[in-house]
């Protein structure tokens, strides 16, 4: 029986409450500086609590500090603690508007600066991605899926334009990121998770300042090719462990 995913699971919510609370607390005194330690010690927690190790490859590409958008795939729930946890620097994503409505985290993740988008409304989606753009003008980094949701087969959805849009409209640099095998320690709609190891394969930046919109679709192909090979290579076997957290036995 997996006793250690299904506990990290369960402690997962209340952690996450906490989490929440210290950061509504927090953001009357820091805007940035705390709340982000307080989401990156939130992120990391998942991974002490359920034994999972993150190795990251590529991580020379997160040097450079000029704000920029990551755009990585999304196959499992902990999608988004994995990326929060690896990426330097105040990092800020797009989340499902419906979490608005949740006790604590829904206000936390407003007051973190996150963004709701409402893929269902075109003209809400528009205003989401307005605000992305703002985010990343005032020198935070932005993450995307540009999946628009996680895969229920595990193959990589086709990409959806409005994040590439935004970037080249903008001139914002695009870092693709791939994330593998999240779905072996964590399912699609489950916080039940099981011991093992992620890899992060970040890539090198790509540059949009001198491009045209009539780029978009090369840019999107790119980005998209990009992240899925990598995601069929499954990792670099000489990929450096970021967060050793797979002490003791489950």
């Amino acid at each position: 029986m997996n006793v250690r995913g299904v506990f990290s699971g369960l402690v997962f919510l209340p952690v996450t409450i906490v989490c929440s609370i210290a950061v509504l607390l927090a953001r009357p005194f820091s805007r940035l500086n705390q709340p982000s330690k307080i989401m990156r010690l939130w992120a990391r927690s998942v991974f002490w609590m359920s034994g999972i190790k993150l190795v990251v490859d590529g991580e020379e590409h997160l040097q450079e500090r000029k704000p920029a958008i990551y755009m990585a795939n999304h196959a499992s729930m902990i999608d988004i603690p994995i990326l929060v946890a690896v990426l330097p620097g105040h990092v800020r994503f797009l989340f499902k508007h419906t979490l608005m409505y949740v006790p604590f985290l829904g206000q936390a993740m407003m007051l973190l600066g996150m963004i709701p988008i409402n893929r269902s409304d075109r003209s809400k989606s528009v205003e989401s991605l307005r605000k992305a753009g703002e985010r990343v003008r005032s020198g935070i980094d932005v993450i995307i899926f540009p999946e628009g949701t996680r895969t229920k087969t595990g193959q990589m959805l086709p990409f959806k334009k409005g994040g590439f849009l935004m970037a080249i409209q903008e001139g914002f640099d695009i870092i693709p990121v791939t994330i593998h095998n999240s779905r072996d320690v964590c399912g699609r709609n489950s916080i039940v998770t099981y011991k093992g190891s992620v890899r992060v394969t970040v890539h090198p930046r790509i540059q949009t300042a001198d491009l045209a919109m009539a780029d978009r679709r090369q840019v999107m192909s790119d980005v998209e090719r990009t992240i899925r090979s990598a995601a069929q290579l499954r990792g670099s076997d000489h990929a450096k462990p970021v967060i050793e957290l797979s002490h003791g036995n489950s």
